[in-house]
């Protein structure tokens, strides 16, 4: 989905001569099983990750590859201890929004089973992220389906969708 996104903005990237320019994929990961918690403990416990690569390294053949490698690097860093470095991140937040790092940032996760809820209504048909469009961010959460998988919502303008849902297409395509 991020270089989908990063592509879809392909014509943005070449006019600004911004091929070099870094982008970011901000997730939040889940530290409760790496912390030594009590059994009653209620509540979550989230470290914010900070995947990058260039646009050219996205945007280029291999960019699913360069971006999976991206994300893996964050998630391995969690084996080198949680809430290693936390009186930055608000820093690296900053820095990053600041620079013009075009920051997607990822609300949600398949593990919040948002379907699963009911507060006495019965359970939704469907969720949604409301800030997306203003915060620039994509969700995440499991299929409301029973075939498993997950759902990817998008705040994008209708050429925004288009272009994103040709590259996306051809992506798919492209992997069978």
């Amino acid at each position: 989905m991020w270089v989908c996104l990063i592509r879809s903005r392909e014509r943005e990237i070449g006019n600004d001569g911004g091929a070099d320019k870094l982008y970011h994929l901000n997730f939040l990961a889940d530290c409760r099983d790496r912390l030594n918690l009590p059994a009653a403990y209620f509540g979550n416990c989230l470290e914010p990750r900070f995947a990058e690569a260039t646009a050219n390294e996205l945007v280029g053949e291999n960019g699913v590859l360069v971006a999976a490698k991206a994300i893996g690097r964050e998630v391995s860093e969690l084996d080198k201890g949680v809430l290693r470095g936390a009186e930055q991140w608000l820093s690296r937040f900053e820095e990053i929004f600041q620079s013009g790092g075009h920051p997607v940032l990822v609300a949600g996760s398949p593990k919040f089973r948002g379907y699963e809820t009911d507060f006495g209504w019965g359970r939704p048909r469907k969720t949604e992220v409301a800030h997306l469009r203003s915060s620039g961010a994509m969700s995440i959460s499991e299929n409301r389906g029973e075939g498993g998988g997950v759902e990817f919502g998008l705040a994008l303008t209708q050429d925004e969708l288009e272009r994103f849902n040709v590259i996306f297409e051809q992506g798919w395509l492209d992997l069978r």
